[in-house]
């Protein structure tokens, strides 16, 4: 009983009231057409954002815990719930941003080789901690940066312990 009341409170959540009073037709189908480079799924947009997101990694296999949005044909970012118009989207993924790290050999303080390194979204403290940097020094401009919102793309960066 308790799953066929589940049930019904979902559908009531996808149809409108006129249809369950009697007065309106059955709602159309709930599917947005969703498209990724060469690839194009229809995808179910019932359940939560959370569920609607995880539905669209796995219709693509993306392996990553970049961040993705979807556009619609008129070029509009929308967010990721039901309330969504029906229709054509396209998934863009984060780019990253790229920076380098010069590794330095700490006796010398000579710089052995360049580390070029694109960070998204959760990467920058992975790193630091990865390879023993509280933060990093910035070359060419003489700050510290802290946060992954203080690096600029292309910027040259040393690891501070």
């Amino acid at each position: 009983m308790m799953d066929i009341l589940l049930l019904s409170l979902q559908l009531m959540q996808l149809w409108p009231v006129e249809f369950y009073l009697g007065i309106g037709d059955r709602p159309r189908e709930m599917v947005l057409t969703v498209k990724f480079e060469d690839y194009t799924r229809r995808i179910g947009i019932e359940g939560t954002a959370d569920a609607f997101k995880e539905a669209i990694k796995s219709a693509f296999r993306l392996r990553t815990r970049r961040s993705f949005w979807l556009e619609d044909e008129d070029n509009i970012v929308r967010s990721l719930n039901q309330e969504m118009p029906l229709g054509n989207y396209t998934v863009h993924l984060d780019e990253g941003l790229g920076i380098k790290v010069y590794l330095y050999d700490e006796s010398d303080h000579i710089p052995v080789h360049t580390e070029e390194k694109i960070f998204y979204t959760e990467d920058y403290h992975e790193h630091l901690a990865h390879r023993g940097y509280t933060g990093l020094w910035e070359i060419d401009g003489y700050r510290n940066i802290d946060t992954m919102d203080d690096l600029r793309p292309n910027a040259l960066y040393r690891g501070v312990s």
